[in-house]
């Protein structure tokens, strides 16, 4: 029953267009563009409110979804596709088109797939804040596309579908880059010692089964879908398996649940 209705809200996922800058409701960041079960957003007041289609997305709230799903579109076009038993916080958001534009969430239960918008085409500030690491998507020209996990033990990883992000770690400043086709894996050190022994690392790889091994080994919930092996057709990225097909790219997430 679950399997079914992930297919069909993965499959409404897929029919989406990617946006440029986006007619929203006034005095707000964004909307709900696609809507499927039980989806929520808990106002920085703690004020819970429970979205319909068009329904109008402020700074400062935690989109949960129930058993549901829901594509968000932000005022500038970025694209949030927040997949069932998730939570996305707006933490800042600002698009007036200018220099001083600046956007900052945080990814707090999950999986989410990011596709950015104009805000980030004009190098203006993107950040996804977690426990352990800040990325941020780097302007390119060409659009970046990340699907991130939030795992049970707090960290955050995922996988550079298109384009590149930086991730820059909280405890010394250093960061490193993953590109197109690359997973970025946060791990803590296990070899650090006395006042660093708390310590977390990002490792960048191309290895699936590096990803993988660190997904499971968290105890990854049974809703999130991982990418598989990847091939570059045309402008969209496809990764297939025998069970599970996924295509993220050119304004598309959609998912064959594995059986």
């Amino acid at each position: 029953m679950k399997d079914n209705f992930r297919r069909t809200i993965l499959l409404l996922f897929a029919m989406l267009p990617m946006h440029n800058s986006f007619a929203v409701p006034a005095n707000s960041i964004g909307m709900v563009d696609i809507i499927q079960g039980e989806v929520y957003a808990i106002s920085a007041t703690g004020e819970r409110r429970q979205l319909s289609s068009n329904a109008p997305i402020y700074v400062g709230d935690s989109i949960e979804t129930e058993n549901g799903a829901v594509v968000l579109v932000m005022a500038d076009g970025t694209q949030f596709d927040i997949y069932d038993n998730s939570r996305l916080r707006i933490n800042a958001y600002q698009f007036q088109e200018q220099n001083s534009d600046h956007a900052e969430y945080t990814i707090e239960n999950g999986q989410v797939d990011y596709f950015s918008g104009d805000m980030e085409q004009r190098d203006n500030e993107v950040a996804f804040i977690t426990p352990h690491q800040v990325i941020k998507p780097q302007a390119t020209g060409l659009g970046t596309e990340i699907r991130f996990y939030s795992l049970p033990d707090g960290t955050v990883t995922g996988y550079v579908a298109a384009g590149k992000v930086e991730v820059e770690r909280n405890n010394d400043g250093g960061s490193v880059s993953a590109n197109e086709g690359q997973f970025f894996i946060v791990e803590q050190n296990t070899t650090a010692q006395g006042e660093n022994e708390n310590e977390y690392v990002t490792t960048v790889t191309q290895d699936q089964n590096a990803f993988v091994s660190q997904i499971q080994s968290t105890s990854l919930p049974s809703n999130m879908t991982m990418p598989q092996g990847t091939t570059q057709v045309s402008n969209t990225t496809q990764q297939e398996d025998e069970n599970t097909n996924v295509i993220i790219g050119g304004g598309l997430a959609t998912t064959a649940s594995p059986q």
